[in-house]
């Protein structure tokens, strides 16, 4: 694969819709009425969305149960002049948010200048010969998990969400919210419909069939920002509408900002999950979280430690910005005013 410094288009997985003819057809497990998902490259962005949305199945994860969510993931992200690529797990109990529930271990090699910066489906060849270190971070606070309340309008319920403390419901979502949803929790069926029937009212996307760096395909949904700076991408499976991998590009001088693929996501009983990925590292593998009743509490709330990107920076700029609430004063965006159930 060339070099990050070349061209965008020969660095990245998926990304390029001026790239060769795609097939027509998205060959993969067929829906749920036996018949495989037709991919038209002719359709916009939004109509595609909108038809992946009214057909979607489920997916492994929607059947497993217990009260813990366990994530993996493997994430390339940038720092200034360099990348650093890690491999995440992450458990949090999805029945309590207070005291600090959640557990995340990080697997980190050495950091890659760009000039020399090469994405690579295996990370054990890339961190092959470099001594590795692992970050754990055992009291951490996530956001509460939005579940929706069962009525007939999905898009609208996950709005209502999102936002209703905040902005008026018929204000556009962002992006980083959405993504944000599959960095942090399982997300149901019925949720994941109703994600992409949000997504599918921004504007500008393009599309392509693509293939991530653990060769699972899927379509990737493009859009530049309004300044053209900066780009982001999403892969999404057709047949159950799971996010796959999301990239982030700073448009302008070609830099990778964050490639992250979602690899595993499941439900248990105990306090630690047996979700692992084909290329975790060994250390990785047998990291557990502490039990809940382990776990300390932190002496402040703090932001959630795996919300990722220009989401957890916008609700820190915005408290930051803020300053105190008056009485009777709604709560701000970066709150979290949701209830959450208690152990």
């Amino acid at each position: 694969m060339a070099a990050l410094a070349a061209t965008a288009a020969t660095l990245v997985v998926f990304v390029d819709s001026t790239h060769e003819p795609k097939p027509a057809t998205v060959s993969s497990t067929p829906s749920a009425a036996g018949t495989p998902f037709a991919y038209s490259p002719a359709m916009s962005g939004a109509d595609l969305l909108r038809a992946i949305a009214a057909q979607i199945v489920d997916s492994p994860a929607d059947h497993t149960t217990g009260r813990y969510t366990a994530i993996v993931a493997e994430q390339w992200a940038r720092a200034t002049h360099e990348i650093r690529p890690a491999q995440i797990h992450s458990w949090h109990n999805t029945a309590r948010r207070y005291p600090p529930s959640a557990h995340e271990t990080r697997v980190k090699g050495p950091a890659i200048p760009l000039s020399t910066f090469r994405l690579s489906p295996d990370l054990r060849a890339v961190w092959a010969g470099h001594q590795l270190r692992t970050e754990d971070i055992p009291d951490a606070t996530p956001i509460a998990e939005i579940a929706l309340s069962g009525t007939d309008d999905p898009a609208a319920d996950l709005r209502s969400q999102l936002y209703s403390w905040s902005y008026p419901a018929s204000d556009p979502v962002h992006l980083d919210e959405l993504y944000t949803l599959f960095r942090n929790q399982l997300v149901p069926t019925r949720l994941r419909a109703a994600v992409l029937l949000l997504l599918a009212e921004l504007p500008r996307w393009t599309h392509h069939q693509a293939t991530d760096l653990a060769g699972r395909t899927g379509i990737a949904f493009e859009m530049i920002s309004d300044q053209g700076q900066d780009r982001q991408v999403l892969l999404i499976d057709p047949h159950t509408g799971q996010l796959l991998a999301y990239e982030r590009w700073w448009q302008t001088k070609h830099w990778l900002n964050e490639y992250t693929m979602i690899t595993a996501v499941s439900r248990c009983a105990a306090d630690g999950c047996a979700a692992g990925s084909p290329s975790t590292p060994p250390s990785l593998r047998s990291a557990r979280p502490a039990p809940a009743s382990a776990v300390r509490p932190s002496a402040r709330t703090r932001e959630p430690r795996w919300t990722t990107g220009v989401d957890a920076r916008r609700r820190q700029q915005r408290r930051r910005t803020a300053g105190p609430r008056r009485p009777g004063q709604p709560p701000s965006r970066g709150s979290d005013p949701r209830p959450t159930a208690s152990t």
